[in-house]
């Protein structure tokens, strides 16, 4: 063993005294250029780092300076909000006042009819701002009531003969109910009452007229101040609005203002005088934030409430009182809630106290969390270019100094390296998903070494490449999974991998209605119109077919936004011919040639699609043995859209109900079900004997009369149905759907006066997008108020989930063909109700 070992050494032993012998004379200099070497890669090391820690430096410099200016620049932009909100709200103040001394000016006039007192509130309301009510409050003496009560009577019996004037009113309190009731007024030296009151549409401002407002309390209060001090005045905010109908409709509050108008009889030595009369203006709170800021647009949503914080009005716990609010935004004004002032502590905020009519308004503008955030992006980016730029700079450096020292490396290796870059260019194209699920793949390495860590993500640094890991992992699946699903549908068709059936399908309820009823989900703002004869039957692929009829229907719907989307059928030389007409744009002359060329650009604004939808369903209606073109001479009926039409031609004969190959498919159907049906009888006959027995001793018989609905996506199975129901009960009326969709589409538009007795809904209905099952169908039936008996269908015992949803009974399938069974199975159906 020892000399088998020194035999393997020695080779070894040679070669290393050839390489010393070889290289012994040049160690010295070998010596003196690594160190050389040495001594310059530390040199570059050093430059490389200052050169980085400059840009960093840099950057830094560039953030401290811009992050603070950027903040800086988002407050004043919300303050400049905030401010011109403010002169707003004062603007419309301003107006109310106007609007007041206005129509004191104009009922200077005590005698003035009541028509031009009306003419006066319309000329106001014109200017865009809106009132509950005006009113002239008249000082009125007790020799001048009849003659206002008289001109009261004769106005009110004229526009509102319905209304009963009983003359002068005010309010007293009533002892024995302990409320306040409103009475006539007794004789008196003086009145002061609202004497024109308009809108009289409103039943509220019709009891006011020549109503005595020195009987109110707050009416008191505030005509009181208003003549005293000879200004405009304002009472707190009022609550005796009704409430909204609506719950989530935040509640309106209203105030009421007089003003004095200029004093009567003016003393020509001091210039002033009593006052006489007031105008009476009352005004919902939330119609002066609507005239204040209708037409206030910002970019940012902001926030504004008003609290009357006058300190006299102060709630008990030191709280303004909540007036109203407004949220202002790029879109209109919209009210909000009302909203205690101590929550309101979101930054950023102002505060403005208003003075009007001897009150102090605080008003509080707004801003949420994410409004008003500066965007440091463009420093972030500018910093991170530097760095990015110094880093760059200092490895361009040390690989242009590298770069002799590896120049003879590079040359030796770059023959092996170019084949192997061919070699992975003709992997990339033969192979397109390689490079996405490697990339997916190594990311998630990443990710996983990552999390694996002792103190994982601590840094910033980590947690950025992890995300941007994360993102490479998604989007590299998605671009796969397109790719894969997209060129496999494809493929499948070019390839004529995609077998077609050939089996009666009725166009109007298991295509028409069904596409019909998905673009009715889809909330279109236009009409979706079917036009199709009710029994149009021909031999088909239906699930083709309505996947076909369905695209060319959803991309019309891309474009049409007036008008209407029509699906059509009707025989020309007696072959079927399917339409679908839309009142969009129209196709460009330019386009229509290449229409159904695959990978097509998109003609919607978006560019949605890969350009293969239309292609795809030429293909599909080849392989039918039918064609699909566009009709270039249709135009639609709409101005200004002349819309297109695409015509698919089946290029087959309808198939009649008596026809010898409908019979015998119906017939072969009818077979299978009786033969099901009497091996489930067979099978369930001692379970179910006392339960047919007691059914068949029911006095009652079948209704000679009755209306159904049967919901089933197989055409055979629905006329046999039919077919059978016919057999017993040939009055009654049976109308068909193939979708849950088309069913709640049918029995909504049959109204609630006009729905089924009985519903027979199957669970499972096939089609080439999601469709509602039949317990999804029966609790949207219960959830629209629909009592109709409904049964549900199934090949499998799911009897409880049909009940669940609201069904009254469950039926398995198929339904008995034979008269004596079907009709103890009606009768149990029938009574389910009763039993329940």
């Amino acid at each position: 063993m020892s000399d088998s070992r020194s035999s393997r050494k020695q080779p070894s032993a040679k070669r290393l005294l050839k390489h010393r012998a070889s290289t012994g004379l040049s160690s010295t200099a070998n010596d003196r250029s690594n160190e050389q070497h040495l001594e310059r890669g530390v040199s570059l090391i050093v430059v490389c780092l200052l050169i980085g820690m400059v840009g960093l430096g840099v950057g830094a410099t560039i953030l401290a300076i811009d992050i603070p200016e950027q903040a800086q620049a988002q407050s004043n932009r919300f303050h400049k909000v905030a401010d011109e909100a403010f002169l707003r709200f004062n603007g419309a103040l301003d107006e109310y006042k106007v609007s007041g001394l206005w129509l004191h000016q104009a009922c200077h006039d005590r005698r003035m009819p009541n028509s031009q007192f009306r003419d006066l509130y319309r000329h106001i309301t014109w200017t865009g701002v809106e009132f509950l009510g005006l009113a002239c409050g008249l000082n009125v003496t007790a020799s001048e009531r009849r003659y206002f009560e008289n001109q009261s009577r004769k106005y009110l019996a004229k526009r509102f003969p319905e209304f009963q004037y009983r003359g002068f009113t005010g309010v007293t309190y009533n002892d024995t109910t302990g409320k306040t009731e409103s009475v006539p007024m007794p004789n008196a030296t003086s009145y002061f009452v609202a004497h024109f009151v308009e809108p009289l549409e409103n039943p509220y401002n019709q009891r006011t007229v020549d109503f005595d407002m020195s009987t109110s309390s707050y009416h008191r209060e505030v005509i009181t101040q208003a003549l005293v001090s000879g200004n405009f005045s304002v009472t707190g905010r009022l609550s005796y609005l009704p409430p909204p109908s609506d719950p989530a409709h935040p509640y309106e509050y209203s105030l009421m203002m007089a003003h004095p108008g200029l004093p009567a009889n003016i003393d020509e030595a001091t210039g002033t005088g009593p006052y006489g009369d007031a105008a009476i203006l009352v005004v919902r709170f939330n119609a002066l934030l609507e005239k204040a800021y209708n037409d206030f647009s910002i970019s940012e949503e902001t926030t504004l409430y008003v609290y009357d914080s006058t300190p006299s009005i102060i709630d008990k716990k030191g709280q303004p009182v909540y007036l109203g609010g407004a949220r202002l935004g790029p879109s209109k004004l919209s009210i909000i809630a009302e909203a205690n002032y101590s929550s309101l502590w979101s930054t950023p905020r102002q505060d403005k106290i208003v003075s009007f009519a001897g009150r102090q308004w605080s008003v509080v503008v707004i801003a949420p969390p994410t409004a008003y955030k500066p965007n440091y992006f463009l420093a972030i980016f500018g910093a991170l270019m530097i760095v990015v730029a110094s880093a760059c700079a200092a490895m361009w450096i040390f690989a242009r100094t590298r770069a002799k020292a590896e120049k003879t490396a590079i040359l030796l290796d770059s023959a092996e390296r170019a084949a192997r870059a061919q070699r992975e260019l003709n992997d990339f194209i033969a192979h397109e998903v390689r490079n996405p699920l490697s990339a997916a793949i190594s990311a998630n390495e990443f990710v996983s070494l990552a999390v694996n860590e002792i103190q994982p993500l601590m840094t910033p640094e980590s947690k950025q490449l992890v995300c941007e890991d994360v993102l490479v992992i998604g989007n590299s699946l998605r671009y796969i999974n397109d790719l894969l699903r997209s060129m496999l549908d494809f493929h499948c068709v070019l390839s004529n991998q995609i077998s077609v059936q050939s089996k009666p399908v009725g166009i109007r309820h298991d295509i028409f209605d069904h596409v019909a009823s998905m673009l009715y989900h889809r909330g279109c703002g236009f009409d979706v119109l079917v036009d199709c004869p009710e029994e149009l039957v021909v031999m088909s692929d239906p699930l083709r077919l309505k996947q076909i009829v369905l695209n060319l229907a959803v991309n019309a719907t891309k474009f049409v936004t007036k008008g209407y989307v029509r699906l059509r059928a009707e025989l020309k030389d007696n072959i079927v011919h399917l339409y679908v007409e839309d009142s969009g744009p129209g196709i460009p002359l330019d386009r229509r040639e290449q229409l159904f060329n695959k990978f097509q650009p998109s003609l919607d604004s978006l560019s949605q699609g890969t350009g293969i939808g239309l292609s795809l369903s030429k293909h599909l209606m080849e392989l039918m043995d039918g064609d699909i073109r566009l009709d270039d001479t249709y135009r639609s009926s709409i101005d200004g859209c002349p819309g297109c039409r695409f015509i698919v031609n089946l290029k087959t004969r309808p198939v009649t109900l008596e026809s010898s190959r409908f019979l015998e498919e119906l017939n072969d159907e009818e077979e299978g079900i009786r033969i099901l049906s009497a091996a489930s009888a067979a099978m369930n006959k001692q379970d179910s004997g006392h339960l047919k027995a007691s059914l068949l001793s029911v006095d009652t018989a079948l209704p000679d009369t009755l209306s159904a609905l049967f919901v089933d996506d197989d055409f055979i199975l629905r006329k046999l149905f039919v077919r059978s129901i016919k057999r017993c009960r040939p009055n009654w009326a049976i109308c068909e759907a193939a979708s849950g969709e088309a069913a709640l589409q049918l029995i909504q538009d049959r109204g609630p006066n006009n729905t089924f007795d009985v519903v027979f809904l199957d669970q499972y209905m096939a089609s080439t997008q999601k469709q509602l099952l039949g317990t999804e169908t029966v609790r949207l039936l219960r959830s629209k108020g629909v009592h109709s008996v409904i049964c549900g269908l199934s090949a499998n015992d799911i009897e409880n989930q049909f009940v669940e949803a609201g069904a009254d009974c469950f039926s398995m399938k198929p339904l008995p063909c034979d008269n004596d069974n079907l009709v103890v199975e009606l009768k149990r159906i029938l009574n389910s109700r009763e039993r329940s």
